[in-house]
């Protein structure tokens, strides 16, 4: 029969007091990390869910983007054939137009070449394009001053051109 038991604060041998240091150390090494790589997993396994829940968010629209692009399609070919069917010349014509309106709509320059003769016409459109918006911009220039309020004591004063279009048309 045990009556009391008295604890006393011992102290290991000199020779082992470094080992045994080290094993303390060891064990609380070992709970820093457990603790550390448990920060880590509770900062980094929320940001993987939502991105995998992006990522698949994406996948999906963009599966529904591609199959009502396709069933689009496949409407608009059905509603051709339906067209073809019923007057083929004239369907074949409007696909040809509407093919050459998509391909000159993209290119900057158009050779045409007339048929018995040696002449190849070169149609730079994008130098067309450029003089049109350039004079419509000065029309919108013109049209935004006149539409200005005249203050009093000031005259109206309209911007000027270059001057190199006179010099050009006195010579």
């Amino acid at each position: 029969m045990i009556t009391s038991v008295n604890l006393q604060d011992a102290q290991p041998p000199e020779q082992v007091q470094g080992a045994f240091e080290d094993a303390i150390k060891a064990r609380e090494d070992k709970e820093r990390f457990i603790n550390e790589a448990q920060a880590y997993a509770n900062g980094v396994i929320p940001v993987a869910r939502g991105e995998a829940a992006r990522k698949i968010q994406q996948a999906e629209g963009y599966k529904s983007r591609v199959v009502s692009k396709a069933e689009g399609d496949a409407s608009r070919f059905s509603q051709l054939w339906t067209a073809y069917k019923s007057a083929p010349e004239i369907t074949r014509k409007r696909l040809y137009i509407e093919t050459l309106e998509d391909v000159l709509s993209s290119t900057r320059t158009v050779l045409v070449d007339v048929q018995g003769g040696n002449n190849l016409l070169y149609l730079p459109l994008d130098k067309l394009t450029e003089k049109s918006s350039a004079s419509q911009e000065t029309m919108e220039n013109i049209t935004n001053i006149n539409s200005q309020p005249v203050t009093s004591g000031s005259p109206k004063q309209i911007p000027r051109a270059s001057s190199r279009g006179r010099d050009e048309r006195r010579r």
